[in-house]
């Protein structure tokens, strides 16, 4: 903003009556220096954490993948105590997987009670 020229502005104000255009001409000066010190930029969000259904969480996300873990550790080393990490939290997993669906089904249902179209 100190390195803008804001002679342009003074004699607009000495010269000019209308404040819009006095007010204007200040806004792209802003907006020039905003856009060239803050330029827009666009992220790329990961598709390993957006849910793939309505109903998952971000811990639900979480926990899919820590199972992934445990399964490619399972693949790798091949021992009866990781087969038994993998499937205790896979099984665990499955069973709030199913909760969660059922209880985000359950409440949708129960909001558009009485209405037939929505259900």
């Amino acid at each position: 903003m100190e390195n803008s020229d804001w002679n342009v502005l003074y004699n607009l104000i000495d010269n000019c009556e209308d404040s819009n255009i006095v007010f204007n001409k200040f806004s792209m000066i802003y907006n020039a220096a905003f856009d060239k010190y803050f330029p827009e930029k666009t992220v790329k969000l990961s598709n390993r954490m957006t849910p793939r259904h309505e109903w998952m969480t971000k811990g639900l996300m979480k926990s899919c993948m820590k199972k992934s873990k445990l399964y490619r550790k399972y693949c790798k080393n091949r021992t009866k105590e990781n087969k038994d990490k993998y499937l205790a939290y896979r099984n665990k997993l499955k069973k709030l997987l199913r909760l969660s669906e059922t209880r985000f089904y359950k409440d949708k249902f129960n909001l558009a009670m009485g209405n037939i179209r929505e259900t």
